[in-house]
């Protein structure tokens, strides 16, 4: 009389399958999450030089390049506080209101008619590294190379060009800094 059931390698060759099955679909949802990383990186990028831009075609300059002084007539810390130039200077001027003088406030009082820019904070994270760094230079070259360091992004304030300062590619082999 023969028993019935399944025998051990009938069992290991379904394990086997099973495993090699599931592996792929996981596989599949990690490339999904770091496409979705990609696009928005691709998205903050373009949303990030469109405000640039703005601020350039407002004030005759790119943001960051100077020290941003606040308003005489704008009730912060008494009015003529200021930041030196970089990378904060260049999220105050395209965070707050602005005068034509590139004079910032936290209100938009009469003359203070430009910006804000943006009021989404995350636009100013590179989600694929997390960071959300902007190293600033001010070389006035028209290729700026990424050289990861801090993982965020890499903007000049002479040209006003900005790229993803990481050193890596995206799933089909394009690098971050070509976004």
């Amino acid at each position: 009389m023969r028993q019935q059931g399944f025998t051990i390698l009938e069992l290991l060759i379904v394990a086997v399958f099973i495993t090699a099955f599931a592996s792929l679909v996981f596989s599949g949802f990690g490339d999904s999450s770091r496409s979705a990383k990609e696009a928005t990186l691709r998205s903050n990028l373009a949303t990030l030089r469109d405000m640039i831009e703005r601020y350039h075609a407002d004030h005759g300059r790119f943001p960051g390049g100077n020290s941003v002084f606040f308003g005489s007539d704008c009730p912060v810390n008494g009015g003529r506080a200021y930041l030196t130039s970089g990378e904060s200077s260049m999220r105050v001027e395209l965070g707050l209101y602005s005068d034509k003088l590139g004079y910032v406030c936290t209100r938009p009082l009469d003359g203070y008619v430009y910006g804000p820019y943006t009021e989404v904070r995350s636009v100013f994270t590179n989600p694929v590294t997390g960071s959300n760094d902007i190293r600033t230079i001010g070389t006035g070259d028209l290729v700026i190379e990424p050289d990861g360091a801090g993982g965020g992004f890499k903007y000049d304030f002479y040209t006003g060009r900005i790229i993803a300062n990481d050193t890596g590619t995206d799933l089909s082999g394009i690098p971050f800094s070509e976004y």
